[in-house]
């Protein structure tokens, strides 16, 4: 798969979650409507939506994080 290849949903779907756990067309379809998933085209009048495959590998490497990144560091502090 070359970072010039263009998905469907479905395809893009599979992309982000795995063959195991894809994540929906519908949910693909929520996170355009809310503007919190990877980048998308719309090709013609809007009707047909694809995902460059750069664009899936840029918002995964968005969505990673460290286990500490999140941490309070007052929580850190306490015992267990």
């Amino acid at each position: 798969m070359s970072n010039l290849e263009i998905l469907d949903e479905a395809a893009a779907g599979i992309y982000i979650g795995g063959k195991e756990s894809p994540i929906s067309a519908r949910t693909m379809q929520r996170w355009r409507l809310a503007n919190v998933g990877p980048k998308f085209i719309t090709v013609g009048e809007g009707r047909l939506i694809r995902y460059r495959q750069s664009d899936l590998v840029e918002y995964l490497n968005n969505c990673t994080s460290t286990s500490g990144e999140e941490s309070d560091p007052e929580m850190l502090e306490k015992e267990v």
